[in-house]
């Protein structure tokens, strides 16, 4: 798999958009104008096969608190167990790693994917269940 950068407004960041409209609003019914938002203020990136648009997440820092969060992390259906979403987080913890060394790396995960980010080395930063857009999430940090 190949993951780039998706500029703001670039043909790749209208793909990830594509893939998260699917995924989030589509499958989980989480309403559009909370899916999309702080898209300026985030660090966009897309997971390609052979130029099909596969997966997609983003970064965005929390400039106030030294935070780096990981967030609108999804894989299109037909793709997903096939190893492209730990391609994905991996290519966005090197440019994390890369960029943010400094920063406190946070997520909300869905509870349906705990075991799928603590595989990669999140762990939880609290044990409490939150709910986002009807989601129950929890949330992980990394430790870097």
């Amino acid at each position: 798999m190949n993951c780039v950068l998706a500029p703001h407004l670039s043909e790749e960041y209208k793909l990830c958009l594509d893939i998260r409209k699917v995924v989030f609003v589509e499958e989980q019914k989480v309403p559009l104008e909370l899916e999309i938002s702080d898209e300026a203020q985030s660090i966009h990136f897309l997971g390609r096969i052979d130029e099909v648009p596969v997966c997609t997440g983003r970064l965005r820092r929390l400039l106030d608190e030294n935070i780096l969060k990981f967030e609108r992390i999804a894989t299109l259906k037909e793709f997903r167990g096939q190893g492209h979403g730990r391609s994905l987080m991996q290519a966005l913890q090197q440019y994390a790693l890369e960029n943010y060394a400094d920063c406190k790396w946070l997520m909300g995960a869905q509870t349906s994917a705990l075991k799928f980010y603590e595989s990669l080395g999140w762990i939880k930063s609290d044990s409490k269940i939150f709910l986002d857009a009807g989601i129950e999430h929890y949330w992980l940090e990394y430790p870097h």
